[in-house]
């Protein structure tokens, strides 16, 4: 295992969890297939937790007329994915509740601004005591996901 000092991810390797979660686990893995996924891989420390997570968002508005805009991409599904925001918001929202500046969010305005906010915010991040490998962490999602409907 190679160790840095910094990695960006522009996903999240947990994503399954909430996703799934959006669409109500049609045509999706089950929760509780997914929680035995992950704390086996948590428990082996195959995976862990990102060190703090940074959403950029945009709103509607603004995603359709950057799919209007851009013919490089064909964007398919884009209005079935579009229900995703709201769920996605909803579960961060509720990791940085129980970790007060774990999550960070903004507003997708320009990469320049994009780049200057994620400079400021990296050396904040703060972790869960038993980061990154945390079952308690991970149960905790489960059991918000198993007893919160999501936003629509």
């Amino acid at each position: 295992m190679q160790l840095h000092e910094l990695v960006v991810l522009d996903s999240d390797p947990f994503k399954p969890l909430w996703f799934n979660w959006s669409f109500h686990y049609e045509n999706c893995l089950a929760l509780d297939e997914l929680a035995l996924f992950y704390r086996e891989k948590l428990e082996q420390r195959s995976i862990g937790f990102a060190d703090g997570y940074i959403l950029l968002n945009a709103t509607e508005q603004e995603l359709r007329s950057r799919k209007t805009n851009d013919p490089t991409r064909e964007r398919m599904e884009f209005d079935h994915l579009l229900r995703i925001n709201k769920p996605r918001e909803a579960y961060y929202s509720q990791i940085n509740h129980w970790f007060h500046g774990y999550v960070y969010k903004f507003d997708a305005i320009s990469i320049e601004q994009n780049v200057k906010n994620i400079s400021d915010v990296v050396p904040k991040f703060k972790q869960p005591s038993d980061h990154p490998f945390s079952l308690h962490l991970v149960d905790s999602i489960v059991h918000w996901l198993r007893t919160t409907p999501p936003p629509l």
